[in-house]
């Protein structure tokens, strides 16, 4: 059976990224970040150093990350809207979101491992602006989709 953990957001509680962080390595299965200010704090409390990819950005794609023992890094709420549209209909709206889609479609059980810190660069006003659901709405979403392929899939928040 192929895995895939994904996690996006952080714990409400700083102090909790540690245990959330060191929880989330010791899961069998591939390891998916979406989120900068994820990304940074997981850098952070683990030490491992992230090297960006801007010539997807650059190309109106979120930027791509590398990481070391994670397998797909990228921003959150941009890379988990253009995922659903892909998986939902086809719709390639950036080559992340695509990979992503393709990266979670290829696997039989896919977590969600979804955060409750606020992130306070993205309002109401930002998603309406740009078209997109914040992270725990997309997720519920993608869900769904995933649910018609018979994808064994769980959200769990934090």
């Amino acid at each position: 059976m192929k895995k895939v953990n994904l996690l996006s957001g952080l714990p409400k509680d700083k102090s909790g990224d540690r245990e959330v962080f060191k929880k989330f390595l010791a899961l069998d299965g591939k390891k998916i970040i979406c989120g900068s200010s994820t990304l940074a704090a997981f850098c952070r409390v683990t030490e491992k150093n992230s090297a960006a990819n801007f010539e997807s950005f650059k190309e109106g794609n979120p930027a791509y990350y590398h990481i070391e023992g994670i397998d797909f890094a990228s921003e959150g709420a941009v890379t988990l809207n253009h995922c659903f549209k892909f998986l939902s209909c086809g719709e390639v709206l950036s080559k992340t979101g695509e990979e992503l889609g393709k990266l979670l479609s290829e696997c039989d059980e896919i977590n969600f491992f979804i955060g409750s810190a606020e992130n306070k660069n993205q309002t109401q006003d930002f998603f309406k602006k740009h078209e997109m659901l914040p992270r725990a709405e997309i997720t519920e979403k993608i869900k769904d989709v995933l649910a018609k392929y018979k994808k064994k899939v769980n959200i769990k928040k934090f």
